[in-house]
């Protein structure tokens, strides 16, 4: 952000980014100028002691603005936002439809309460049109609504042409091999079993392929993974990469990524990454992944295994010609929508508005 008009403070509720990311983040924060607090608290476990470090916090830096990010983070900022006479508070949805089955008992809790007191922030954000929707639909009653999509480091996610050679040296196969990916986290969400199983398909009729799997938890250490690569009967085809932080190059290697998820998926930042380095995509259609996708690439129901391979099929088999084509076209879209200059204006945007012109800002639309 322009830091003639904004300066930044971030706090975290949990110890969730040297858990991650060791050293990374916090090391490019500190050499932003960002200061970072961690309120240190335990997943699925309230603690008044961290509500009230939070609310020392803010009395400290007196923010002119509150944002916060997904259901807990909105609960606990909005309570001690007012309480510490923040003017202006905004939330940040970055789910769809949620299983929440999946999750502790305390966040459909947390989901609940939230719902009625939806119509005290000055806006709710959300990273998809989809997750509008459905929280409308849950009740959420928002005095302003705004979409603003995720943003790509365009110079990190590009088309290289160097990558595939690079990556298939150090999965030690032959350079024409082809490549089919899904970078995405171990979680129900992700519905790794869907991916793998449509991957079995393409094994099993063509030799020539191998998948490359990356993300948190997605490691040989994973004994459920690891079964699920071993049930194809064709382990050795499949590369389980874990948490890596070379994803732009990774990406940029593939013939085809995948986004399979099967519930709450928001936004993918996986499937706009993909495009920005101009590789065609198969996605379920869960969030807004059809919406980035458009007609550049293939989009099946969830937990349609047979779609999944086919549709993988289909761009596989298509001329060299055509799939440069939907490169360049996917490239092209990644740019207009996805950019960090166009995301980043529509945030400034937003908080100058919330900033300057509150009383108006927070009228009902």
């Amino acid at each position: 952000m322009d830091r003639s008009r904004f300066r930044n403070t971030i706090v975290t509720m949990t110890d969730l980014i040297p858990q991650r990311v060791p050293g990374l983040l916090q090391s490019q924060l500190a050499k932003a100028g960002v200061p970072v607090y961690s309120l240190g608290m335990r997943r699925g476990v309230p603690s008044p002691v961290a509500a009230m470090r939070f609310f020392r916090i803010v009395r400290k830096v007196r923010p002119h603005i509150l944002q916060t990010w997904m259901y807990h983070a909105d609960l606990l900022g909005l309570l001690v936002g007012k309480l510490a006479g923040v003017s202006a508070i905004a939330w940040n949805i970055r789910c769809s439809a949620m299983d929440m089955a999946h999750y502790r008992r305390m966040s459909a809790v947390v989901l609940r309460v939230l719902v009625p007191l939806s119509r005290y922030p000055q806006v709710v954000l959300a990273n998809s049109q989809s997750g509008i929707r459905v929280h409308k639909e849950l009740g959420y009653t928002a005095r302003r609504w705004l979409y603003i999509p995720n943003s790509l480091d365009l110079d990190e996610f590009r088309p290289d042409r160097c990558a595939k050679a690079q990556l298939c040296s150090e999965l030690g196969i032959c350079q024409d091999t082809r490549l089919i990916g899904l970078m995405a986290r171990f979680h129900p969400m992700k519905d790794h079993s869907n991916f793998i199983a449509a991957a079995s398909m393409l094994a099993a009729d063509d030799p020539s392929l191998h998948f490359v799997l990356a993300g948190l938890g997605v490691d040989s250490s994973n004994d459920e993974v690891r079964r699920l690569v071993e049930s194809t009967g064709l382990p050795h085809r499949f590369h389980l990469l874990g948490q890596r932080h070379d994803v732009g190059r990774i990406t940029a290697a593939l013939d085809i990524a995948c986004s399979s998820s099967a519930f709450g998926e928001g936004s993918s930042n996986a499937v706009a990454e993909a495009m920005a380095c101009g590789v065609p995509c198969v996605v379920t259609d869960v969030g807004d992944s059809a919406f980035i996708v458009q007609n550049i690439g293939k989009v099946v129901p969830p937990k349609d295994t047979q779609s999944f391979a086919r549709a993988c099929r289909e761009l596989l088999n298509l001329s060299p010609r055509r799939r440069s084509e939907l490169g360049l076209a996917a490239r092209a879209w990644a740019e207009e929508r996805f950019s960090l200059d166009t995301v980043i204006g529509c945030y400034q945007g937003l908080y100058e508005q919330m900033t300057l012109v509150p009383q108006r800002f927070g009228q009902r639309t």
